[in-house]
């Protein structure tokens, strides 16, 4: 029996481990769909994982690997949609819903997806959901969520924050104008220890910056750049500044970099800027002389050095650059704008040292430029070649620009407004300026066709513009006096006050008194400054309302230094207008007000002359001659001051006065000085005192000897003024003094015309093209009885110039002669325009006029002025004679015949 029990209990233990085995081997449903999925037999694993989930299995077996089904089909929403089911049974699962913001991005739910992903992030916040949310915040622009993010990463977390993070925040509260908030997160990275660049520490130095905390700004600047110095990091800094508008820091911050001399190159020019910003001009200038003197200067700055000397007016500097540098990198405009300077500053040499500079090459490639350096050293006597050049049809509007303001500077207006037509009047803005432009047009009489161009180029002027356009269009309608449309533009528009200075000038200057008195009170009632009250007083009084101008002045009470001479001025000319009974009040008055001013310790030479000056201007003569001599007692003989008092004093300056000048002479140290002292003399009348003076030196040097001449001339000793010119003309070679010599024998009518026709030969084989030359031996030549040669060498000279009206007459004489009328009438008539424009006539002149009147065939005149002249100068011959003969050709025979009688 129990042998069988214990071997069915075998048998059956055997059936149960082959079952438990069999189950074991059989495969489940999801090993099933798993299977199908390896073998990538998708669609029985879709139909087996789908039937999984739809039967309620939300296992992450089955739901991950159906989720990836469907992104293998590319069924995206299929998934979002399994995986949504599946959080909202297990919400807490944040891998999952980590897989289901990755899965919202893929659909482009970008919403949906910063969601999912702040729920993961305050679950388990990492680095990695902190730099995606802010990423995203970005992104979607969300920058408030943003500012939170980072605001709270760097506060609570920031050992996990990165330097970037800082900055993104300190910019986003800046963003919000939260500067100081910034300003703090800014100083925590700072201080952090962390790593930073640049970025960080500009948007620091700016917060600082808008702060007006300009000494963290510096410091936090000058430590970067300490600790990482290059000359990319320092410009970006003095950048920053000169954006922020603090120009004195950019200068401080670039300057110690720039003096070391090791970043030359790159710094240079920011840091001129910034001086000139500063209106450091002069020391702009030291410091390229400086780098120009230690080899430093980069090529590039070359311009700047020539347009700063040109500001400034300044020889020195372009002289030791042209002995450094080479100047042909220079545009045409920078060339013709020194060619305009030399010329103002009447510096020949200097020209003709550019001239060699430049080259032969660079002057033959620029003829135009080439032409205005010729015509400084001319010092602006020919323009014609200058008109000649600015006819060319293809010549560029730069230079005609500069052409009219070299022809301008010269005083030859006429041409300027023709040569100017083509050009816009932007352009002629660059170089004339607003202020500039108007004056020079209404000097021309051209202000309103100016005007109405400036109104069709510009459009309508807006009130308050202060553009260079508008500033032009301004000065003219105020020296035009048109006050319909100036003054609404004021009224409606904040001009500066400047521009208001400006207005009132020009108005006073072109006589529109109505106007001037207008903008005199609009700038007192805008600014009631003391300087401005004179100026609306010396209008008042310009309208007859001397009272008025009085309570004014009154008003200012006592004068300040700065507007001290401008009352002085006021108050002097209200006192010439007030008429000599009131004339004691002022002259109390005035006379106080000098006294305080001269009591004054620090008044310096300068304004001691300023004020003489206004004192004579005033009618004070006798005080401002004490104040003259004051300057000169102890003055120099090249001194103005002597210049001045010797010009009072007239040609008879009393006993004392003639002592002083011979004392001043006798201690003279050089033949120089000596030689202003004898000319001071000549010109106090004492011609006498300086023959004899000139008589005890042994040997006259060259200066000693002209003021000699000049008191030969004086008392008319023609005996020994001939023979001392005589002498000094055949040993002279300087073409200047031989020139002067030669004019002085002409004027003089000496018997030697022949040795000063001779030098005058000589001046010209050095010269040929010297007109000035050309003129003298034709007018020497005809006075001689040379006609031929006479008009040789006058036409030449006209045909360079305009000329004068003797000349031109001397030339129309001799056509005349020749008989041939009408080129005889064309240099009468020119020399009849220019004589009538001379503002006064001597008896030459006048001389001269009677004759052309007669030629022109005005004989009533012609006879009417000869006996005007006759009456005025009976005893002389010469015009006696021309009065006879003008009768005699006009058939008045009695007439002459007793004029000749008389």
């Amino acid at each position: 029996m129990f042998a069988y029990k214990y071997y069915y209990l075998g048998i059956f233990s055997l059936l149960v481990v082959g079952l438990v085995l069999s189950l074991a081997v059989i495969p489940s449903e999801k090993e099933v769909a798993l299977m199908e999925l390896k073998d990538r037999h998708f669609q029985k694993a879709f139909d087996k994982y789908l039937a999984m989930v739809q039967s309620g299995d939300l296992s992450p077996g089955s739901v991950i690997p159906l989720e990836r089904i469907y992104l293998q089909a590319g069924d995206v929403d299929a998934a979002i949609l399994l995986m949504e089911k599946y959080l909202k049974k297990y919400p807490d699962y944040m891998d999952v819903r980590l897989e289901l913001a990755r899965l919202y991005r893929y659909a482009q739910r970008m919403d949906d997806y910063v969601r999912a992903m702040e729920i993961v992030h305050e679950a388990r916040p990492t680095k990695e959901t902190w730099s995606e949310l802010i990423a995203m915040y970005y992104f979607l622009g969300d920058f408030p969520k943003v500012r939170v993010a980072l605001h709270e990463l760097v506060g609570t977390q920031p050992e996990k924050a990165q330097p970037q993070d800082f900055v993104q925040l300190a910019y986003l509260l800046a963003r919000e104008e939260r500067p100081n908030e910034a300003f703090r997160v800014l100083q925590h990275l700072l201080n952090s220890g962390k790593p930073y660049d640049v970025n960080a520490v500009l948007m620091a130095v700016s917060l600082a910056l808008d702060a007006g905390d300009g000494a963290a700004a510096y410091r936090m600047a000058g430590k970067y750049v300490s600790d990482h110095e290059s000359a990319e990091n320092i410009l970006v800094f003095g950048a920053l500044f000169d954006e922020k508008h603090q120009v004195q820091l950019e200068a401080d911050f670039l300057e110690p970099y720039v003096q070391e001399k090791v970043y030359v190159s790159e710094l240079l020019l920011p840091y001129i800027g910034a001086l000139l910003e500063l209106e450091r001009e002069k020391e702009a200038l030291a410091y390229l002389n400086e780098r120009l003197e230690d080899g430093t200067l980069p090529d590039i700055a070359v311009p700047l050095i020539v347009r700063l000397a040109l500001n400034r007016q300044e020889i020195v500097p372009l002289e030791i650059l042209m002995q450094k540098k080479s100047l042909t990198s220079l545009s045409e405009m920078l060339v013709g704008r020194l060619a305009h300077m030399g010329l103002v500053l009447q510096v020949p040499s200097f020209m003709r040292k550019l001239k060699e500079n430049l080259g032969t090459i660079y002057l033959e490639e620029h003829p135009v430029v080439t032409a205005m350096l010729d015509y400084a050293i001319d010092g602006g006597q020919n323009p014609s070649k200058l008109r000649k050049i600015a006819e060319k049809k293809d010549l560029q509007d730069d230079l005609k620009i500069m052409l009219a303001h070299m022809l301008h500077a010269s005083g030859h207006k006429e041409g300027i407004s023709r040569l100017l037509a083509s050009v816009s009047i932007i352009d002629i803005l660059q170089v004339f300026y607003g202020d500039q432009l108007a004056d020079l047009f209404l000097e021309l009489g051209e202000g309103e066709p100016m005007f109405r161009k400036i109104q069709e180029v510009g459009g309508t002027i807006r009130p308050g513009d202060e553009t260079d356009i508008a500033h032009a269009w301004a000065v003219l309608a105020a020296g035009l006096g048109k006050e319909d449309v100036l003054l609404p533009w004021l009224h409606q528009g904040n001009v500066s006050i400047n521009t208001l200075e400006t207005l009132q000038y020009i108005a006073v200057k072109y006589h529109q008194s109505k106007l001037a008195y207008t903008l005199s009170a609009l700038l007192y009632e805008r600014d009631p400054a003391p300087l401005h009250a004179l100026f609306y007083a010396e209008a008042l009084m310009q309208q007859g309302k001397y009272d008025d101008a009085m309570g004014l002045l009154d008003k200012v009470g006592k004068p300040t230094e700065e507007n001290e001479y401008v009352f002085l001025t006021a108050l002097s000319g209200l006192a010439r207008k007030q008429g000599n009974h009131t004339i004691a009040k002022f002259d109390e008055r005035i006379d106080q007000l000098i006294k305080d001013i001269v009591s004054r310790g620090d008044l310096g030479e300068t304004k001691k002359r300023e004020l003489a000056y206004i004192v004579l201007d005033a009618g004070y003569k006798a005080k401002a001659e004490e104040m003259f001599w004051e300057l000169a007692e102890k003055a120099p003989p090249d001194s103005s001051d002597v210049e001045q008092i010797v010009y009072m004093w007239g040609t008879l300056p009393g006993q004392k006065n003639v002592k002083w000048l011979e004392s001043r002479f006798k201690g003279a140290k050089s033949s120089k000085e000596r030689a202003l002292w004898l000319r001071h003399m000549n010109n106090a009348g004492q011609a006498e005192m300086v023959v004899r003076l000139a008589g005890d030196i042994d040997k006259l040097s060259d200066g000693e000897t002209d003021a000699y001449m000049e008191a030969l001339t004086q008392i008319h000793d023609t005996k020994r003024l001939t023979g001392i010119l005589k002498k000094e003309l055949v040993k002279e070679k300087n073409p200047e003094r031989l020139m002067k010599m030669a004019l002085l024998a002409l004027e003089e009518q000496l018997d030697d015309v022949a040795t000063a026709e001779s030098a005058l030969e000589t001046i010209l084989e050095h010269r040929p093209d010297d007109m000035n030359v050309h003129r003298a031996l034709g007018r020497l030549a005809y006075s001689a009885g040379k006609y031929t040669k006479a008009k040789v060498h006058l036409e030449r000279y006209l045909q360079n110039t305009q000329g004068d009206y003797l000349s031109n007459y001397y030339v129309g004489e001799i056509y005349a002669n020749e008989r041939d009328e009408d080129k005889a009438t064309r240099y009468f008539q020119r020399a009849a325009e220019q004589l009538a424009a001379l503002p006064a006539k001597d008896i030459d002149a006048r001389w001269t006029e009677a004759s052309l009147l007669f030629r022109l065939k005005q004989i009533d005149k012609s006879i009417d002025l000869f006996r005007e002249l006759l009456e005025k100068n009976p005893g002389n011959k010469n015009i006696r004679a021309d009065y006879a003969d003008v009768l005699i050709q006009a058939g008045k025979y009695k007439q002459a015949e007793e004029i000749l009688k008389q």
